[in-house]
């Protein structure tokens, strides 16, 4: 109704000015029927933080989202509807902007809210669900060139949630590779001291964490992992996966790196790394990672 108003205040304006009495009421009546338009808004926005209950088991974005969404839709059909093609794109953009933030913005805090009410939820699961969640609203946002500068404002949240995924698969990945034992004797090694002196990166424990990486290798599905399965965005999973494969890659590269330097007196250093998968070849290790070489890392 405020949109069909909106159009015959400016027909009326252009045809007997702005000064009109017609105008002038036409004008009030419009502006009325926007402040009702956003109180609505504002009112859902509120609605939707006053009921809140834990993510679904399987991380969807929850249904007051999805409703919320359709309602977003219907308006930014109707805006498309009305604009003439001959507008500013930033000001057809600004022109929107105060209803995305009144729309978007309270479904979004509902989702973080959401994702801190279940006990015991991992940082892992609470960041695949606001990005399932986040993603949601991008993708329906998209379909529209007026609401760019909010879809890039929401990446943003994207890009956050997906840094923490990459940083836990990737430690993920090293416990369950045996090599996180080697990696921390590393960062915690006095200066002055072989590497190979410490009980946990001796040539035992050495040739134990190699062994368990080469186990790992045979188990690795280097295409895809079970943990991002609840992830909605099948290229954000393997872009997640990609990262941390990329990660436990040069680790390795590292440990080689570390084991061939003398100062840390390993006898035979090359049998060490030699006896095990990916026999201290990075070109082998990236064959089976399936994933681009690094530049360095041969």
């Amino acid at each position: 109704i405020a949109n069909l108003l909106q159009f015959y205040l400016l027909t009326v304006s252009r045809t007997v000015g702005e000064e009109a009495l017609l105008s002038q009421t036409l004008k009030d009546i419009t502006d009325a029927a926007y402040q009702v338009f956003f109180d609505t808004i504002d009112a859902q926005g509120r609605s939707l933080l006053r009921f809140l209950h834990p993510p679904d088991s399987d991380l969807s974005p929850p249904l007051a989202l999805r409703d919320s969404s359709q309602v977003l839709r219907e308006i930014m059909a109707v805006y498309d509807s009305s604009l003439l093609g001959d507008e500013d794109p930033t000001e057809r953009e600004a022109a929107f902007a105060q209803i995305l933030e009144a729309a978007v913005d309270p479904a979004m805090e509902m989702c973080k809210r959401m994702s801190e009410l279940k006990d015991g939820m991992s940082s892992w699961d609470k960041a695949i669900f606001l990005v399932n969640c986040t993603t949601y609203m991008q993708n329906m946002l998209q379909t529209y060139s007026f609401t760019s500068a909010h879809v890039t404002l929401l990446q943003k949240d994207v890009d956050r949630h997906v840094r923490t995924l990459v940083t836990e698969h990737s430690a993920y990945f090293l416990k369950e590779s045996g090599l996180e034992p080697i990696v921390q004797a590393m960062d915690s090694k006095p200066v002055d001291t072989p590497l190979s002196r410490l009980p946990s990166a001796s040539s035992q424990a050495l040739t134990a964490a190699l062994t368990q990486f080469d186990s790992f290798l045979s188990t690795l599905d280097p295409s895809s992992s079970p943990r991002l399965a609840l992830l909605s965005v099948p290229r954000l999973a393997s872009s997640i996966h990609i990262d941390a494969l990329h990660h436990i890659g040069r680790v390795y590269g590292r440990i080689c790196d570390q084991v061939r330097k003398p100062e840390n007196k390993y006898e035979f250093a090359g049998t060490l790394l030699g006896s095990r998968r990916p026999f201290g070849d990075m070109r082998v290790l990236w064959q089976i990672l399936g994933v681009d070489v690094e530049d360095g890392q041969y």
